[in-house]
């Protein structure tokens, strides 16, 4: 393990604030604990002083009787052999000291039992052989509720040492006596007592447990449950994740997973999401610097399809291609003590997606079909053309200019009647989705199988002909041998989502909302205008967007049980992903005095990657605990191909989406190889399910480095002491029915980087007179090396009242140094950048906290609620001469990396109109560059873009065959706005439209306001308002996510009908939205106003026959 000075240094630097949370935690756990330690008070309580030689026993338990208010309770006769004597000096000693001491070598035993202490003597040999031979071996099967057997059972004595184990038959032997009890327990199971009553044979079904603590949880390469995990695992079932009218599956955390910040793209089906597990640990923000990694069905899956799209609008996001219907369960990792396991690729946490699986049983058919709609969930309003053009004269009339037909066609040329609402035209209507999927299971105890399809079909807000479809197959086989040892599991999908929509490279949001509202669209003749140099919307509305992502995702388990606990298993896991896109731009979409033919934009890309993990697991009881040990590798290569086409002057516009049509402009293309070889180790103990102690190791190797530089090592370790479980507590704290305390550090890495950064790379051939040359095209840097991120965590969890009510409490502190960045050059230099460590230091810390309490649980009605709180904080803590970088002007040492540096907006001057902003180095000059790092501008920090804490809150009620889910979100930030320069308000009074966020702007002398006056020429005083602290705001929202409600139908109306089930649902996501954040919507809200998240409402029928 790579043990990091600097980290070193954060423990000193944080170590008052983590005693402080250390010393919390414990003052809790006495606190839950003071009933018990009253009761164990009374025993210690009494002091004990005894100085005697040679004193028979029954005189010395007279004094202790005398001295402490105990009476002993036994058969004079025991004490009939003179030689029971005892010489003992003890003093001012508890009275179990002194009891300790008196018995010791004697040939009695005692017991304590409320204020009598029973003394008889020990059982003899013979005694003791006799109660052996009163022992009966007591056989069995266990098996779950399906009847199907379960191995690796822990069969055990109650209160005793005495164990065993099931075989792979669940078949178990165990000697006992003849009114022993058996405890049967099994991860994931409710665990059983069982008297043995002088019956031989006892064949036990286990239910699923279905408590919280106690379901089964998907970790790295195993399983685990809640309530025996060291590390922070957040679980979000299929069907809450189903309950949501989503296509992106991620779509359905957000808000859900403490910890967890999940960001929607924009409002269009297929969009991309930005996820982040417990901040952003990288300085640089490329695509694979802090997104998580992904493993579906134990195959690692793309974030991304890594090519660079013709379209800014929206993404391929591969994780789309998965049907919200086929999750089982997603797992979300965050600590070291989860995430070490998989090393350099857990830097920034791991989801794992885990699809349903076939279950044995009798066939059955299950089918389930939607339809819904979707509109906008808030817009920003631009001006009518009334309230334009009157912005319009006033600008005129503050810069002292008269308007000309060419300076101001809008006031003069074009008709002042005319009120063309171009955003409603372009985002004003209503979108619509069908949703069907079926799927077909069952099998036996050897065999069983499941095959699902889905197809879903949307259109977009533009319009009907924009469109989103998505069709997938998905297969699971299963297969266990006659005699249980041999298990084989194949899971296979294939997914294809095919988009079509308008470009958005030139018609964005902003530029659509801000087109001149009296612009004539169209000439007398019906075709369109191209006045005053500006784009025609309309016209580039028939330039449109065209891909289409095909997904195979293979994943082969095979296991085989050589003897009971030890088990070999290998994995083989192959995903394919092809991406083709086209974006045609007819000759219409271009202004036809140009000139321009149309012309085409083709992209393609491949990825293929297979993964081979073989492991070999092995579980023993030793004394009262249970040892477990993995030891595995991962053998992964990944090979990607892109490439870029551009086709200019069709003659034939109807063989645009053919590069066969025209010729060929410029054509790029690149290829690339990733190997990755790892071995990794993790072993556990269990004491007793009260202490356990969990420690994993990895080396990886990875093809990104340079020679000597390619392995990495990273681990941890986690303990978790489950104090409820103290028999102290157990006994005599009736209403604390779980409590643990566990704690987390461990080291993982990342190679989030591209391919090849430690070569010399060619590219971009030019003709050279009559040659072809080629250039540089990246400079070479062996040198880097790992990225290195730290990780410490300390938690508190409990449950009350038979679990009724489970509270978690985490405060976490992640720190990632060696920073892999792409430093970039100066221009002289031929390059833009290279691959090279920085030596900054980045710390994300926060709490966490979970609340689940079941309110009302009967049997016709259930009400539960589960909350998440965050409270996360990221700094820069340190960055050595971060004056002479590039990031000087960008980044502030002790400050987040999502600082923004802005003028400091002092208001608007009430007699002149004009913006005010702090001349921090008091030249009478606003320089825009950082006022810190000795960069001498005037850009203060005016905050960042993190949110300060955020959080989720769900209800579910269930009432007989009704269940009602509603689900709010909220979150606490600033971002930008409205007034900053990305969205135009530096144009603020020129020929361009804004939004009725202006409209107080300032108009004559004494106005108090803080918009300033708008002008018809390039004014300093709107562009520094656009470049101010005033275009940065707060974004916090709270967020009605989402509510479903649906009834399941009696078994018997069901039947009647002929189907075994039938139920009925309704959904709707981001109902309402409470915020004062000045823009569009304050989810996505960044420096460019993107499309918002829509309002969808959805209903549909589930049948299973």
């Amino acid at each position: 393990m790579k043990i990091n000075l600097c980290f070193e240094r954060v423990l000193c630097i944080r170590a008052k604030a983590l005693f402080k949370t250390f010393i919390l935690m414990k003052f809790i756990v006495l606190l839950l604990a003071l009933t018990c330690f009253k009761v164990n008070a009374l025993v210690h309580a009494q002091q004990i002083t005894l100085n005697v030689k040679d004193m028979p026993l029954i005189k010395v338990l007279d004094q202790i009787e005398k001295q402490s208010g105990f009476q002993f309770f036994y058969d004079n006769k025991i004490f009939s052999n003179p030689t029971s004597t005892i010489t003992i000096k003890v003093k001012n000693v508890d009275i179990n000291t002194a009891l300790k001491k008196c018995f010791t070598g004697q040939p009695f035993s005692y017991q304590i039992i409320d204020k009598t202490i029973v003394v008889k003597p020990k059982p003899g040999l013979l005694e003791r052989i006799g109660n052996y031979l009163k022992d009966i071996m007591v056989s069995g099967q266990v098996t779950d509720a399906n009847g199907q057997p379960i191995a690796g059972v822990t069969v055990g004595l109650k209160n005793g040492k005495t164990f065993a184990i099931t075989s792979t038959e669940g078949k178990y032997n165990i000697n006992v006596p003849e009114n022993a009890i058996l405890v049967f327990s099994y991860i994931g199971y409710v665990t059983q007592e069982i008297p043995v009553n002088n019956i031989t044979t006892h064949n036990v079904s286990l239910k699923e447990a279905v408590g919280l603590l106690d379901e089964q949880v998907i970790r790295g390469y195993g399983t685990t449950t809640q309530r025996l995990r060291t590390g922070n695992i957040s679980v979000v079932k299929g069907e809450t994740i189903a309950n949501q009218p989503v296509t992106n599956p991620l779509q359905a955390l957000i808000g859900r997973v403490s910890g967890l910040m999940i960001t929607q793209g924009n409002g269009l089906p297929g969009s991309s999401v930005d996820v982040q597990i417990r901040g952003r640990n990288s300085i640089t923000q490329s695509s694979t610097s802090n997104i998580p990694l992904y493993i579906v069905d134990g195959v690692p899956f793309p974030s991304e399809t890594g090519l660079i799209r013709p379209s800014t609008f929206s993404s391929a996001m591969p994780i789309n291609s998965i049907s919200p219907n086929d999750i089982e369960s997603i797992s979300i990792l965050k600590d070291a003590d989860a995430t070490a396991i998989y090393g350099s690729r857990g830097a920034n946490g791991v989801i794992l997606i885990t699809t349903k699986k076939a279950q044995a049983g009798k066939s059955k058919f299950d089918f389930n079909m939607s339809n819904g709609y979707g509109s906008l969930t808030r817009t920003a309003k631009p001006l009518t053309t009334t309230q334009y053009l009157q912005m319009r004269r006033d600008a005129f009339a503050n810069s002292g200019t008269t308007p000309t037909v060419s300076t101001a066609p809008d006031l003069l040329s074009w008709d002042t009647n005319t009120d063309n609402n171009l955003q409603e035209w372009y985002i004003g209507n209503t979108s619509e989705h069908w949703d069907s999927s079926a799927s077909l299971s069952g099998g036996n105890s050897q065999t069983n199988f499941l095959i699902s399809g889905n197809y879903h079909h949307e259109n977009t807000i533009f319009s009907e002909n924009d469109q989103y479809r998505r069709g997938n197959l998905r297969f699971n086989l299963g297969h266990t041998s006659s005699n249980r040892k041999l298990k084989v599991n194949l899971t296979s999908f294939y997914s294809n989502d095919f988009t079509k929509i308008q470009n958005s490279t030139l018609n964005s949001l902003i530029n659509i909302a801000a087109f001149i509202p009296n612009y004539p669209l169209f000439d007398a003749n019906g075709n369109y205008n191209w006045l005053a140099n500006l784009n025609n919307p309309l016209a580039l509305a028939t330039s449109y967007w065209k891909n289409n992502t095909g997904n195979l995702n293979t994943n082969l388990l095979i296991d085989y049980d050589i003897i009971p606990g030890w088990q070999i298993k290998s994995s083989f896991g192959y995903n394919n992903m092809t991406y083709k896109a086209a974006l045609p731009n007819p000759s219409k979409s271009y202004n036809p005095s140009n000139g321009t033919l149309g012309n085409t934009n083709f992209a393609s890309a491949n990825r293929e990657a297979w993964i081979i993990e073989p492991q070999t697991t092995f579980s023993k009881r030793i004394s009262k605990g249970i040892f477990d040990f993995l030891l595995g590798a991962t053998i992964q290569q990944i090979n990607s191909s892109a490439s870029q086409v551009n086709v200019i002057n069709y003659i034939d516009e109807q063989l645009l989406e053919s590069q066969a049509g025209g010729s060929v402009s410029t054509a790029t293309s690149s290829k690339s190889e990733y190997n990755f070889l790892s071995f990794f180790a993790r072993s556990s103990y269990n004491w007793e399910n009260k202490y356990i102690l969990n420690g994993t190791f990895r080396r990886d190797g990875s093809s990104r480095f340079g020679p000597g530089r390619q392995f990495g090592n990273f681990a941890s370790i986690g303990g978790a002491w489950l104090f409820a479980n103290e028999n102290i507590i157990k006994d005599n704290v009736k209403w604390l029915t779980y409590g643990k305390l566990r704690a987390s550090y461990g080291s993982t890495g990342s190679d989030g980087i591209g391919d090849y950064g430690y070569l010399s790379l060619y590219g971009n051939p030019l003709d050279y007179g009559s040659s072809r040359s080629i250039r540089p095209s990246q400079i070479a840097n062996s040198e880097y090396q790992w990225e290195i991120n730290n990780k410490l965590e300390l938690a508190l969890e409990a449950g009350f009242f038979k679990d009724n009510i489970l509270l978690s409490a985490v405060y976490y502190l992640n720190r990632s140094n060696n920073q892999l960045v792409t430093y970039p050059l100066p221009s002289t230099t031929g390059f833009s950048g290279y691959t090279a460590n920085l030596p900054a230091l980045v710390e994300n810390s926060g709490w966490e906290f979970e609340l689940n309490t079941t309110n009302l649980a009967k049997k016709n009605i259930t009400w539960s609620t589960s909350f998440n709180l965050t409270i996360p904080k990221n700094r820069l803590v340190d960055f050595p001469n971060i004056e002479l970088t590039s990031y000087a002007n960008t980044l502030i040492i002790g400050q987040s990396l999502n600082t923004v540096l802005r003028f400091n907006f002092l208001g608007i001057d009430p007699a002149t109109g004009l913006t005010l902003v702090e001349d921090v180095n008091k030249n009478g000059i606003f320089t825009n560059r950082s006022s810190y790092n000795n960069q001498g501008g005037d850009y203060v920090n005016v905050g960042n873009t993190d949110p300060k804490w955020y959080a989720g809150l769900n209800n579910s009620i269930r009432f007989k065959g009704f269940q009602l889910d509603i689900f709010f979100q909220y979150t606490k930030r600033k971002n930008f706005n409205l007034f900053t320069d990305a969205n135009g308000a530096a144009s603020f009074g020129r020929l361009r439209n804004t939004w009725t966020d202006y409209l107080d702007y300032w108009k004559q002398p004494g106005d108090q306001t803080t918009i300033p006056k708008p002008s018809a020429v390039a004014n300093a005083s709107v562009s520094l308002f656009s470049i101010s602290s005033a275009a940065f705001s707060d974004a916090s929202y709270l967020r009605l996510r989402n509510v479903a409600f649906s009834y399941k139908f009696s078994p018997s109306f069901s039947n009647k009908l002929g189907l075994n089930a039938l139920r009925l649902f309704a959904q709707g996501q981001n109902l309402l939205t409470i915020t004062d954040y000045i823009g569009y919507d304050p989810e996505n809200a960044s420096s460019n106003a993107s499309i918002p998240p829509l309002k969808m409402f959805t209903f549909g029928l589930q049948v299973t026959l």
